[in-house]
């Protein structure tokens, strides 16, 4: 009967993810000539940069495709970089931004722009959400934005292959 107790319990937990570790997410705060040149160190390789905000409903919805496109590219050569654009000075957004990066699985970099809104919109041509840049293996980008749902494979397939 112990025994039985036991792999239920057992058999409980795993199903609830109970006893699973989290994945080891990390979101760092940076300045916009910083990120610059984290993205700049990845020349060689393809770099997808994902510009969002907790309160971006097709940011939020595109984010698992993130997610799968890190997991079927990472080894070809795809580094997967998100940038939230929340108000760096509350300790809610930062709350509310590390929740859904570890919900997601985010094992990727993720940086929080600490910068105001006029200087990232300026620098970065953002004048919607979601915004994602696309960096080639030659440090070549284009602005790739998806109103109606997340970047498609075959977008980044063919700079990855």
């Amino acid at each position: 009967m112990k025994r039985l107790l036991v792999t239920m319990m057992l058999f409980f937990c795993a199903s609830q993810g109970i006893g699973e570790e989290t994945p080891n997410v990390s979101l760092q705060l940076v300045k916009y000539d910083v990120l610059a040149k984290k993205i700049a160190e990845n020349r060689g390789k393809v770099v997808l940069v994902d510009l969002w905000n907790s309160i971006c409903l097709p940011c939020i919805r595109s984010f698992p495709h993130l997610v799968e496109m890190h997991k079927k590219y990472a080894d070809k050569g795809l580094v997967v970089v998100s940038v939230a654009l929340d108000d760096p000075t509350s300790a809610e957004a930062k709350q509310t931004l590390e929740a859904r990066l570890k919900e997601k699985g985010a094992v990727f970099t993720n940086y929080w722009l600490n910068e105001p809104a006029e200087l990232w919109q300026q620098k970065l041509h953002v004048v919607g959400f979601p915004a994602v840049y696309i960096f080639d293996r030659d440090g070549k980008w284009t602005l790739y934005r998806a109103q109606d749902g997340p970047v498609e494979d075959d977008v980044v397939e063919r700079k990855v292959m």
